[in-house]
């Protein structure tokens, strides 16, 4: 079930250069609960008198501090996508290409400052399109960039352990993964079959694109007439990328409840890769504050 993984560990950028490898990686997977002290957080009181210590307040500070330098990071990473993806359509990608220092340096670790969720398609490469080197994304694909156990406990392993605080949700147009799954909605609707009570793999995975198909349907108010034309693919593409970023940030949010701080620290981008033109446009921009989630 979605919202069950956690990870062992803190970012060896957060905790002070230790970075896990080999066996000790095995065995943190291995472990799936947060096993690092609560982090300080932000104490909010409404109307009431409290003492606070002095070296209680400082954490405080500094912990909205490193917040608050996490987004700036967070929201640097995705801008830094955003212009290796124009390089990337002019012809001048810079950083595709690993030269022997960069390929030393990341002998020792790794720090991507961003997570990409793609979909499996051969013809978008996440780090190629934005131009991204060796070492700077942390990429999970899985066909129709959908979320499960398996990629949200890959992204909570690199921002607990990794550092990395941007998470872009990357679909891109004429999906084949969306394109079946319109087909096996308007199957299920018309009463031909039904893709989420089948137990193959494809089925199953057809099923976690079902919810963005209903979405658009309910609000063309079409329902189950004439869903061939009305159901475009690219628009279940973009709905997707929406609905997979809203799925992520709220089980990450779960997940990290008790890190203090460190939820708050994401930005988590819905994106959308076009085929024909080489772009990738931002859909959909959320992350949380006090608590809540904000959209843009």
């Amino acid at each position: 079930m979605i919202g069950s993984i956690a990870f062992a560990g803190r970012s060896s950028l957060l905790a002070g250069g230790h970075r896990c490898h080999g066996a000790e990686l095995s065995s943190r997977i291995s472990q799936p609960v947060f096993r690092t002290p609560r982090a300080p957080c932000f104490k909010r009181h409404s109307g009431r008198s409290c003492t606070v210590r002095a070296g209680e307040l400082v954490l405080d500070r500094r912990a909205l501090q490193t917040m608050a330098a996490n987004r700036i990071k967070a929201e640097l990473a995705l801008e830094d996508l955003l212009q290796g993806n124009q390089r990337f359509q002019q012809g001048g990608l810079r950083n595709c290409v690993v030269d022997s220092r960069r390929f030393d340096e990341l002998k020792g670790g790794q720090a991507p400052p961003a997570i990409v969720l793609s979909c499996s398609d051969s013809r978008v490469p996440p780090e190629m399109v934005m131009d991204q080197g060796m070492g700077d994304l942390f990429v999970v694909r899985v066909a129709g960039n959908v979320i499960d156990d398996n990629s949200l406990g890959s992204m909570l392993y690199a921002i607990a352990n990794l550092g990395s605080r941007c998470v872009m949700i990357l679909g891109h147009s004429k999906c084949g993964a969306c394109t079946a799954a319109k087909g096996a909605f308007i199957s299920a609707t018309s009463g031909q079959g039904d893709v989420s009570s089948a137990g193959d793999p494809v089925s199953k995975l057809l099923s976690r694109l079902m919810d963005p198909c209903a979405k658009l349907t309910g609000r063309s108010g079409n329902g189950s007439q004439d869903l061939e034309s009305s159901l475009g693919v690219e628009a279940i593409v973009e709905e997707n990328s929406r609905h997979v970023a809203e799925l992520t940030l709220q089980n990450l949010q779960e997940n990290l409840a008790g890190n203090g701080t460190l939820a708050e620290e994401l930005v988590v981008a819905a994106a959308k890769y076009d085929l024909d033109h080489g772009t990738v446009t931002v859909l959909e921009k959320r992350w949380i504050e006090n608590g809540s989630v904000q959209v843009q």
